[in-house]
């Protein structure tokens, strides 16, 4: 795997997106009470994966790649999702996910996009002796 350049915090930033990913993978699988038409259900699955994409689009990986393992990865969960006798297989659930995914490549591109970059100098900064 190749670390951002000049990011001495990369190996914390990946830290946090593993958790990231790792939150999204177990609210996904765990039971969850039924709700009948939640309104904001839609915007939870656009969000669950906007943010890990916009985290992980950062860090300067191969973002059509990781845009794509993200979108396999919200389509294989409602799969398994469809499996279980707690949860239910939602196409609108994979489109919001993938959308969540879109934009967040597409903010990743603009200087939003440089705010882990930002921090990292910052915090360097913000030690004394090191450069």
């Amino acid at each position: 795997m190749q670390l951002p350049d000049n990011m001495r915090y990369s190996i914390w930033w990946y830290g946090i997106g593993a958790l990231l990913l790792l939150a999204v993978i177990v609210s996904s699988l765990v039971p969850v009470p039924r709700i009948e038409s939640a309104p904001n259900d839609k915007l939870i699955h656009f969000l669950l994966y906007l943010v890990p994409m916009a985290w992980f689009g950062q860090l300067r990986l191969r973002r059509h790649w990781l845009a794509l393992g993200f979108i396999l990865l919200g389509f294989l969960l409602e799969l398994i999702q469809g499996q279980t006798r707690y949860r239910t297989f939602e196409w609108l659930d994979v489109v919001a996910n993938s959308t969540g995914v879109i934009v967040a490549w597409l903010v990743v591109t603009t200087p939003m996009g440089q705010v882990l970059r930002r921090l990292d100098q910052w915090l360097q900064t913000r030690r004394p002796g090191v450069q």
